[in-house]
Formats: structure tokens, C-alpha cells, sequence
């Protein structure tokens, strides 16, 4: 009984490092960006995706802000094809 609870708990501790360097890791080659080595591709796609995650979400987050806060709200399309956001205080 003590040798199973043994091989769950060293398992476990085991999944739990591994998860925590290997965000640690990616975290640091994300920001320095001069990671040179096996797996190269893979960390600046990881890291490219992340990236372009968290600037949607503070994209959505400051919409969101903007809509709950102000009533007169015009929407025009840049040449770029992104929105631009002018706000009238009235």
C-alpha cells in the first residue's frame, strides 16, 4: 500500500515539474527570442501564437471597455482593413 501511494505521489510530482519547467522555459525563450537549437521552429511558433493570443485578448478586453464606458461610437475601416475607433464625448 505505502509503495503505490509512493509510485502515485513521485508520478505526480513528476507531471508536475516537467508541466512547470517546460512553461519556464518556453516563457524565457519567448522573451529573449535567441533560442538556437533543436526545436527552434517549434518555440517561435509557440511563442508567435502567444503572442498574437494576447494581443486579441487586450484587443477584446478594450473594445469591451470602450462599449460599456462610451455611448457614441463610430466605426470606420482603415486602409489596412483594421477598424479605427473615434469616440465623441458629448
Amino acid at each position: 500500500m505505502y509503495v503505490v501511494a509512493y509510485v502515485c505521489l513521485s508520478l505526480s510530482l513528476f507531471l508536475f515539474l516537467k508541466t512547470f519547467f517546460f512553461k519556464a522555459i518556453l516563457v524565457r525563450f519567448c522573451q529573449s527570442g535567441t533560442f538556437q537549437g533543436p526545436g527552434t521552429s517549434l518555440y517561435i511558433e509557440l511563442c508567435s501564437e502567444r503572442w498574437k493570443l494576447k494581443s486579441m485578448l487586450m484587443s477584446i478586453r478594450s473594445l469591451s471597455r470602450v462599449l460599456q464606458t462610451k455611448s457614441d461610437l463610430t466605426f470606420t475601416i482603415a486602409s489596412n482593413g483594421a477598424p479605427n475607433i473615434f469616440l465623441w464625448h458629448c
